[in-house]
């Protein structure tokens, strides 16, 4: 009779280890014994890197990243952080120690995410580490025996985890080293800690070695003691090691055949009852030691048989065998068992014992529970295992225990368990054990190529290897170094400034040549073909060195949570409960076998059953979906998947039945599908009923198994860092699951819907398959199979979003924790930076998620249940399976995206995005960030009238986190009519200082009636738009559309300041013709005032732009002669100064500006025709800068104005035009001329100055009555 078929009840999740540049590592040397001693410490030093992290070869990175002996040890208290891994590495000169705990509370201790890489001075021993703690402090202790017999006692304590406390107060606070001196004659074996305070040495003469301490010590002395057959003393014989005849030969030592290799304590005993120590020797016996007398009190052989003495050396076990006894603190039958011990022999068969233990002092105290009965735990396979390790724990009820065994296979693993009730173990014996199934990424399929594109190849293979979770960093970076090496690759061809990804793409496209074609072109099929091939061959590297990271090491149980561990050479696994999907896919050829069983185990998960067997016709439909997929050759699966993404991602535009006839088609199912796997097919399909019975509300049962419950769970706990990474590993697992079941029910559906072979509603099939039978045109398709069709593309769409935010990670710069920003205040004096700046943004902070809690542990109830639900939990709230769901979720997904920045991965993600308003908005909104202003535009405007409208528009899923893209301020702008929603598009825009858009958007806004009912709150937004239109407008030199906006302002003081604004942009561009053509109404005194304070201000008459010739235009356009005169006589003025200082007779500028002048003033009227003038100090002149008519600077009165007229005008000109003739003629004055001329000078500066004192109260150089009527 063949054995049952596995049940697969638990599912790993497995997390790499060998990371490079983990911000969280630092590595810390420890002292040696004699620098401890001598108090010849060395000063402390901390590195994060004390060597390049990447290895060269095979043999560098089995030293650096590749744990030769590892563990999780658990503290039996519900306090964070409980849970350390340690591992050993690099010829066991490294201890690596890092916290693995899920989750904590908030408010609690500092999140412990440091890993403590510590150098000892020589190797650790093998078994030469153990862990300990105590309920009176939260230190973990740890002890490490080394090759040259030194025992480091390492008291660690929380802190020493947490990134933000600072390292440089030296190792010699927490470590302390001893030296017993019993090593000097005797070798030791297998160290393990009873307590803190009380270490167990196995010595290799079978003797025991006690090590005490006093509560307090640091660990740098302990108390020796030694137990042997003849109890413990310091006799001669316990100090001299005794030589036997025969020994077992381990490492560098030989062993006696009574040596301990395994090691467990007695439960803590009563007041006044001794504790016990049992051991099992090489000499495959079980010894029980009392600890207070330090005797034998029993022993017998491991299975409880009579032995001659020539059968011994067929029962030696093996040294490194640790894992053979435990102890179960219970009892059961009265007062007469106090305990109950489980041992396992491998010899032989290799079977278990279970013992009942009354007294443990007397051979008849310590009984065989089931003497007849033989306990072989089944292996996996028929394949040759070895049971490496077992671990037992209640399973809640009384007597019930959970037995979890570890069987190894070379370098593959298996974890089984079983469930029994300790007094009824022989029945439940003959039970199926239950299985641990590995992650389905290990199953992929490599990359095919179809196109032959290089850049297709490439990119097919970067996604194959990065996949998350697939493989390590440096399994990469070895890789990529052996192939180079292989290769022969220049060294620097691959530099290291550039990422993992462009080197492995440099290195693997370095390697082949392009050549050319038979046509003269460039032959890239060729080419692509060769990529692939050293693509694939550089895979081949990556997968040996990633086999020698999957070898499992220890498994280890925490006992308080009810979480197993297997620790593997290069990462660990957490082992959870299946979800109902994984259940199904799992076991979906075995469950109608099983399902009675499985029920039984796990009666939670197929609760929700309607009727006898539903689940077992939901995993056969399930298992002939599969059969149906794995009969795909390469090519037709790649199609199937490109068609369906192409299903998902656009809007129908035709019926469904079409559709489902469409897919068919583009398949080639009819021509891909042969007649061996249709009859495949129907063979699976006959364990539903068969082809002719298919039903398709077994289909709606299987979906609906898809589906999560939606309700949050209650912990009020966080993920941690590393809860994180499980966390969302355990949900890419469950969701790759699922998905590949929704494939291959949606091309199961299309292939019996379309195909001749099957019907859905006759009685009878309609003949074979063949590619040269007829295809129905138009299959009949019903409602009820539309409708699951669609309901099933509803949830693959879903789902793909889902893979897609927990599989893709960005770095958190745009938003830090309160945490992060407290502990970046913080002066450590710590060399590392904290690990939380670095820390990948986490799937779990996308607003979808946001009601998600982590696990935490709960009375009778299972860590490893407690992360599935969790899981569960974290899938349910983003599902998808509703349109409007699905609508929010890709909404506040593109919005989270948006807000941090990650341009490409909106970009990426855009192709989730449904036909919708907002979706229209958003698109705008990363064409906006990507400065595409034009595409930008137009998205706004297409979601201008769905956004603007008040009806029907929620905005609750864009507001209420302070890190989506939209604040509570700009929430309000929607659904309040056209003006305030593209109010909202003109601050984007002005934001982005786009203001050709701002001004495009304002004018736009501008045209639509207000709706806003506040009059306050309407001038406002009324004048916001102006301004944005009249300030956008002037910075694109749109001087009309600015002018239009400016004549619209409504408040004064605002108008005239943009009024001087838009006068001197104008003027500075040239733009001064266009300026005059402006009509200004109501504003021309002001532009008036706005020139002539220009012009006053001009220091160098040869600047730009010509305020005076500007100013006179002006005024020329507007009739005011005499004003103008005024502005060319100041002018004139101003150059005369300018001309005096370099004379020269070419310059005509004084002489044009004499005649323009002059022409100016001929237009007015005679009686009219005059200015007023100041004349200008030869120092300390004004320059135009003081008014005129005011006082000076220094309270001084400025010089009086006179009166310019025509004939006066004519005569300076007469004697500059003299003046110029002269020079010209080089006719110069003697000196008496010289003197006299002066004297004439002297004459006309005095005739000046009285002038200047009779029109000192005269008004400006603008033409007025009230000008007249003071000179007159």
């Amino acid at each position: 009779m063949d054995d049952p078929p596995p049940i697969y009840s638990y599912k790993e999740t497995h997390l790499t280890l060998n990371l490079l540049d983990d911000p969280s590592l630092i590595t810390l040397r420890l002292p040696t014994h004699t620098q401890d001693a001598h108090g010849s410490r060395p000063p402390p030093r901390s590195h994060r890197k004390l060597q390049p992290l990447e290895a060269e070869d095979e043999t560098v990175f089995a030293q650096r990243f590749l744990a030769t002996s590892a563990s999780v040890y658990c503290r039996q208290r519900n306090e964070y952080p409980r849970s350390v891994l340690w591992r050993v590495l690099e010829d066991g000169k490294v201890l690596s120690l890092q916290h693995v705990d899920l989750s904590r509370i908030p408010g609690g201790p500092s999140e412990a995410s440091r890993t403590l890489r510590l150098l000892f001075p020589s190797s650790i021993r093998p078994a030469g580490v153990t862990l300990s703690d105590s309920d009176q402090h939260e230190f973990i202790e740890v002890f490490v025996l080394t090759t040259t017999n030194d025992l480091y006692t390492l008291s660690l304590s929380p802190s020493l985890f947490d990134p933000s406390f600072a390292l440089d107060d030296g190792v010699g606070r927490w470590c302390q080293s001893f030296l017993p001196s019993s090593f000097s004659f005797r070798y030791p074996h297998r160290l393990v800690a009873r307590s803190p305070l009380e270490l167990l040495v196995s010595l290799h003469d079978g003797s025991l070695l006690r090590l005490t301490r006093k509560p307090g010590d640091d660990g740098s002395s302990w108390v020796e003691t030694f137990f042997s057959d003849g109890g413990w003393g310091s006799s001669l014989r316990g100090l001299i090691p005794w030589q036997g005849n025969s020994t077992v030969h381990y490492g560098n030592t030989n062993l006696e055949r009574s040596t301990a290799i395994a090691l467990a304590f007695s439960p803590v005993p009563g007041e006044g009852a001794p504790e016990h120590l049992f051991s099992i020797s090489l000499d495959h016996t079980l010894r029980v030691w009392n600890l207070l007398t330090g005797k034998i009190g029993s022993s017998r052989d491991l299975l409880n048989e009579e032995r001659s003495p020539h059968e011994t050396a067929k029962y030696l076990l093996d040294p490194a065998q640790t894992s053979l006894i435990t102890v179960i603190d219970q009892r059961l039958r009265g007062s007469r068992d106090r305990y109950y011990v489980i041992t396992f022999s491998p010899v032989g068969t290799s079977q278990f014992k279970f013992w009942a233990v009354a007294d443990a002092d007397q051979p008849e105290g310590m009984q065989d529970l089931f003497p007849s009965s033989v306990f072989e735990p089944p292996p996996p396979s028929s394949e040759i295992w070895t049971m490496a390790q077992f671990q037992v724990t209640s399973a809640g009820d009384p007597g019930l225990l959970n037995m979890w065994i570890l069987w190894k296979n070379n370098m593959s693993y298996r974890v089984q368990s079983l469930k029994f009730d300790l007094l009824h173990v022989a029945q439940d014996w003959q039970n199926p054990w239950t299985a641990t199934a590995s992650e389905t990424r290990l199953e992929r399929p490599l990359p095919v190529l179809f196109n032959k594109d290089s850049a297709d190849v490439t990119e097919l293979w970067m996604e194959y290897l990065f996949y998350p979770g697939a493989f390590g960093e440096a399994t990469l970076a070895t890789a990529l170094a052996i192939y180079e090496q292989n290769l022969n690759v220049a060294k620097g061809r691959s530099t290291k400034t550039k990422s993992l990804k462009e080197r492995m793409c440099l290195s693997v496209g370095s390697s082949v040549r392009l050549n050319e074609g038979g046509s003269g072109g460039m032959d890239f099929p060729h080419y692509a073909m060769d990529a692939d091939a050293q693509w694939r061959r550089f895979y081949r590297i990556v997968a040996e060195l990633e086999k020698t990271g999957g070898e499992a090491l220890s498994f280890a149980l925490d006992d308080y949570a009810g979480l197993p561990w297997i620790i593997t050479t290069g990462g660990i696994s957490a082992v959870r409960e299946c979800s109902l999907p994984e259940m199904l896919w799992h076991n979906k050829s075995s469950l109608r076998h099983t399902h009675e069983t499985v029920k039984e185990l796990r009666p939670d998960v197929f609760a929700e059953d309607q009727r006898s067997g539903e689940s077992v016709g939901a995993a056969n439909l399930i298992k002939a979906a599969a059969t149906f997929r794995d009969c795909f050759s390469d090519h037709l699966s790649h199609t199937c998947h490109v068609v369906l993404r192409s299903e998902l991602c656009r809007e129908p535009s035709v019926s469904v039945p079409a559709r489902i006839q469409s897919f068919y088609d583009q398949c080639n199912f009819l021509g891909q599908i042969s007649e061996d796997d249709v009859t495949q097919l129907k063979a699976a399909l006959e364990e539903v009923g068969g082809s002719t019975k298919l039903d398709l509300d077994l289909f709606r049962a299987t979906i609906n198994r898809m589906l999560r419950s939606k309700t949050a769970s209650a912990s009020g706990a966080t993920a941690t860092t590393f809860g994180e990474k499980t966390i969302m590993r355990a949900a890419q697992e469950m969701i790759a699951i699922d998905r590949t079941i929704l494939f291959s029910l949606v091309v199961l559906l299309i292939f019996l819907a379309v195909d001749d072979s099957f019907t859905l509603d006759d009685v009878e099939s309609k003949g074979s398959h063949s590619s040269d039978s007829p295809r129905r045109e138009s299959p009949r398709l019903e409602p009820e199979l539309c409708e699951v069709y669609l309901y099933l593309l509803a949830l693959l769409r879903g789902f793909d979003v889902l893979k897609w935010t927990t599989e893709v990670t960005y770095n958190n710069k745009a938003v830090e924790s309160d945490e992060s920003r407290t502990r970046d205040r913080m002066d450590t004096g710590s060399p590392e930076r904290s690990p939380i700046e670095h820390r990948p943004f986490s799937s779990l902070q996308y607003p979808c998620f946001r009601s998600w809690k982590a696990p935490w542990p709960r009375p009778y109830r299972p860590m490893s249940s407690l992360l599935t639900e969790s899981v569960n939990d974290l899938i349910g709230q983003g599902e998808m399976d509703q349109a409007d769901r699905y609508k929010r979720h890709v909404l506040q997904i593109q919005l989270r995206l948006l807000s941090r920045g990650e341009l490409e991965l909106a970009s990426d993600f855009a192709r989730y995005q449904v036909d919708h308003a907002w979706t229209r908005y958003m698109e705008g909104r990363r064409y906006l960030l990507t400065a595409d202003y034009a595409r930008a535009t137009i998205q706004f405007r297409k979601a201008a009238f769905q956004l603007a409208n008040r009806d029907g528009l929620d905005v609750s899923f864009i507001t209420g986190d302070e890190d989506l893209l939209i604040n509570e301020d700009e929430a309000k702008f929607f659904g309040s009519g056209m003006d305030a929603y593209h109010y909202h598009i003109i601050q984007l825009f002005d934001a982005e200082r786009a203001p050709s858009y701002v001004a495009e958007f304002a004018e736009t806004c501008l045209q639509f009636p207000n709706t806003i009912t506040d009059d306050e709150s309407t001038k406002k937004l009324r004048a916001d738009l102006l301004q944005y239109l009249f300030t956008s407008s002037l910075e694109t030199r749109r001087f009309s559309q600015a002018y239009t906006a400016l004549s619209r302002m409504a408040d004064r003081l605002r108008q005239r300041q943009y009024l001087t604004k838009f006068v001197h942009v104008m003027c500075q561009e040239g733009e001064g013709a266009q300026l005059l053509k402006f009509a200004f109404l109501g504003l021309q005194p002001d532009v008036d005032e706005i020139l002539q304070t220009a012009s006053q201000n001009v220091l160098n008459m040869h600047s730009r732009p010509a305020y005076h010739k500007i100013l006179y235009a002006w005024r020329i356009q507007h009739g005011d002669f005499r004003g103008a005169a005024a502005v060319l006589h100041d002018r004139l003025q101003r150059l005369q100064s300018t001309s005096a200082a370099t004379p020269d007779p070419e310059n005509t500028a004084v002489t044009q500006a004499y005649l323009a002048l002059i022409n100016t003033l001929a237009s007015v009227d005679p009686s009219q025709a005059w200015v007023l003038s100041t004349k200008r100090a030869a120092t300390g002149a004004t320059s135009g800068v003081q008014g005129l008519g005011t006082k000076g600077q220094n309270g001084t009165k400025a010089p009086k104005r006179s009166v310019i007229t025509m004939d006066d005008i004519r005569r300076e000109y007469q004697e500059e035009l003299d003046r110029i003739a002269q020079i010209e003629n080089n006719q110069f004055a003697f000196s008496t001329d010289l003197a006299a001329a002066d004297a004439d000078a002297d004459a006309d500066a005095d005739v000046n100055a009285y002038a200047d004192a009779r029109a000192a109260d005269g008004e400006s150089d603008g033409v007025g009555v009230a000008d007249q009527m003071n000179v007159a």
